[in-house]
């Protein structure tokens, strides 16, 4: 979890999650909600007034953003059923504002941008579609991503 007072990124230990895949999927989630503080790219739900929906938009954006990034690295998806509590919220907002899923993508992709030198990736650094997430390799390359991480 994000600790907007202090700047930091609060995470159990690796071993308490189901998977390595799961774990950096959270770490991903989480500095995707880093990003967003003032000093970075601002988004309102750390510049703005705190409500549902700012709240609710920015765990879509941070979701997407742990997606994209995700996919770059090689990561399953298979943690998302994790996140079903904020289903009901963003369907919500889906609903009221048709373009906010495209708002929304779009924020993440600036996110997503935003990290990569954080994270070390480049084009070619991205795990090979060829290495399951939890095996040896792959588990070196996540390791030394997540030792960059914010």
């Amino acid at each position: 979890m994000l600790k907007p007072a202090t700047d930091t990124i609060h995470l159990p230990p690796r071993p308490a999650f189901v998977s390595l895949a799961q774990y950096f999927s959270t770490r991903l989630h989480e500095c995707a909600h880093w990003s967003g503080h003032p000093t970075r790219l601002a988004r309102d739900a750390f510049v703005g007034p705190r409500s549902v929906t700012a709240y609710a938009r920015e765990e879509l954006i941070a979701e997407l953003t742990s997606a994209f990034l995700g996919a770059e690295l090689g990561l399953p998806v298979d943690h998302l059923e994790d996140h079903a509590s904020y289903i009901d919220h963003w369907l919500k907002i889906l609903d009221r504002e048709p373009g906010a899923l495209l708002t929304a993508a779009g924020h993440a992709q600036r996110a997503a941008d935003f990290l990569r030198p954080f994270l070390g990736l480049t084009p070619d650094s991205a795990v090979p579609d060829t290495v399951a997430p939890d095996t040896t390799d792959t588990q070196d390359t996540l390791h030394t991503i997540a030792d960059r991480a914010p």
